[in-house]
């Protein structure tokens, strides 16, 4: 669930803090919590494409037998 767009969304986080609180200013929040939920909802797709994916593959004692044999 960490792929490269993971890890730009958390800098981009971080530099959002950063960044608007600069000049004494209160701080602008907007921008980090879309990211944040950009990220839940990135880390959630992959969740669930992880979780079908498993249920659709078969188990491994069943490769065994599905494999060709080497000769």
């Amino acid at each position: 669930m960490w792929n490269r767009f993971s890890w730009v969304m958390e800098a981009a986080a971080i530099m959002a803090i950063a960044l608007a609180n600069g000049d004494g200013k209160p701080l602008d929040s907007q921008d980090f919590v879309s990211i944040v939920w950009l990220l839940v909802i990135n880390s959630s797709i992959c969740l669930i494409e992880k979780t079908i994916l498993v249920m659709l593959l078969p188990p491994p004692s069943l490769w065994m037998v599905l494999l060709p044999k080497p000769r």
